[in-house]
């Protein structure tokens, strides 16, 4: 009976637990799945046509509820993120998010039948993390994903993105950015992205 009761009890705390504190409960891994969840239904949502350029804003508020893009941006910049003004960082860092935006649009609004699947994360120490995805459109096109977050304010946001498991967005970003950059520093970079935004 006495055995009984002390079950009863463990079981009536961790039901307390769930309902008082149900950021406790969860693990790493579904907070993750739930950041790229957010993603994932913004992309399904450009493939089929509801979500085009004209809804950027809808999608760059997608895009800083799951990127770190002041960590990409200090990447990105390396030794110019020093070098910079608070406000041309501020600007950069707004003016990145909406091209992290665009490029998604542009990207997968020609896809068809998209969905995906989850492959699993790996533990980089107590901070990164590194989740597997396929993408899949229609019946035979696959595209592997991967993503690297990094654990910010109690938040799992994604940092680089590992296209084909290996190409990193970061790194391709850098060299794209990197003549611009040495020419004419952050705002030479923010004029050249407001280009491409069509600004």
């Amino acid at each position: 009976m006495g055995k009984c009761l002390f079950n009863l009890n463990l079981k009536s705390i961790c039901v307390y637990f769930f309902f008082i504190f149900p950021q406790l409960v969860f693990s790493s891994d579904q907070e993750i799945y739930l950041t790229l969840d957010k993603l994932h239904t913004t992309i399904k949502e450009i493939s089929e046509k509801r979500i085009d350029k004209n809804n950027i804003n809808y999608v760059n508020n997608i895009i800083s509820k799951t990127y770190d893009t002041k960590k990409m941006s200090k990447i990105i910049l390396g030794k110019f993120w020093s070098d910079s003004k608070a406000h041309d960082k501020v600007k950069f860092i707004e003016k990145f998010s909406l091209y992290i935006s665009s490029n998604y649009i542009s990207r997968f609004r020609d896809k068809k039948k998209f969905s995906y699947e989850y492959k699993g994360i790996d533990k980089i120490g107590d901070e990164y993390r590194i989740a597997y995805t396929i993408f899949k459109f229609g019946e035979t096109e696959k595209l592997k994903i991967n993503y690297m977050l990094i654990k910010n304010q109690n938040k799992w946001l994604i940092f680089d993105v590992l296209l084909n498991g290996s190409i990193s967005e970061i790194a391709t970003k850098k060299s794209e950015f990197n003549e611009s950059l040495n020419n004419g520093g952050i705002t030479s970079l923010i004029s050249l992205i407001n280009k491409k935004l069509g600004f």
